[in-house]
């Protein structure tokens, strides 16, 4: 990015942040007429609109995990956001169901708390100050990496030993292998977007991964075609969206570890 565009973007991020915001919920409606019109759901625009709207709840589990703004301002805009965005999916397949908001909730869960985890040891986006903090990437001990893999084990032990006590316990798990998949596409483009100095490069790679992780969701359900379009929708919306807001100056950055600190985020090992 050039001296001029920097200084561009610098002058009234916000707008541009706000302009991208608007072109979501215009890309959403549009999405939602064409798929409510469409005769069937197996199409590609309906298809392409289901990962859309998935991209658009994994972009909101990042700002509301690690945006800038109080946590209650989070709080409420993930509450409505995960709200209005399981009514646009239901409205849309025309299943405005527990199951459609199930699966919306869950796989914006799957996107939050890793970030959360990550926020707890002070990761954050924000607007950077310096050319050393825009270009700084983000490193995690193996502490940080064992207590991860501790609380995702846990979880996933929780799950399994509360299958046979819950209602319908076969097409909960059902539900929770698409709600996994579109979680793991939404959250991976974090780090490779905003921390990395190659953005474009793993971009492109994360829709491919994103391609390979629906081929398997669709070998397990005999759908691999549809499942595939609609994950790599999915993060071409997130990774788009990413871009633009990497463009807009904002980084995902360490903060110090001691408030009033003026030191810079800590850069990482380049890789």
């Amino acid at each position: 990015m050039s001296t001029n565009e920097a200084n561009l973007v610098a002058t009234n991020p916000r707008r541009r942040i706000l302009w991208l915001v608007l072109a979501h919920v215009a890309v959403g409606l549009t999405g939602v007429v064409v798929a409510t019109f469409d005769p069937s759901s197996r199409t590609l625009p309906a298809v392409a609109f289901v990962g859309i709207v998935f991209g658009q709840t994994s972009l909101v589990g990042i700002w509301g995990s690690l945006g800038s703004v109080p946590w209650w301002q989070r709080l409420i805009g993930s509450v409505l956001g995960i709200g209005c965005l399981g009514t646009l999916l239901g409205v849309g397949i025309s299943e405005l169901n527990f199951e459609t908001f199930f699966i919306v909730v869950t796989s914006t869960l799957f996107v939050t708390l890793p970030l959360l985890f990550a926020r707890f040891f002070r990761v954050v986006i924000q607007l950077s100050s310096s050319d050393v903090a825009a270009r700084g990437r983000i490193q995690f001990s193996i502490r940080d990496l064992m207590i991860l893999t501790f609380v995702v084990a846990c979880l996933v032990t929780i799950g399994k030993w509360m299958q046979p006590h819950l209602p319908y316990g076969a097409m909960f798990f059902h539900l929770l292998h698409f709600a996994v998949t579109f979680g793991v596409v939404g959250v991976m483009p974090v780090w490779f977007v905003l921390a990395s100095n190659r953005p474009m490069l793993f971009g492109v790679g994360l829709v491919a991964v994103a391609a390979g992780g629906g081929y398997v969701l669709g070998r397990w359900y005999d759908d691999t075609g549809i499942w595939m379009t609609a994950t790599t929708a999915e993060a071409i919306t997130v990774v788009v969206s990413l871009l633009v807001v990497r463009y807009c100056g904002y980084r995902l950055v360490r903060l110090p570890s001691r408030p009033g600190s003026n030191s810079e985020a800590r850069p990482s090992a380049t890789s």
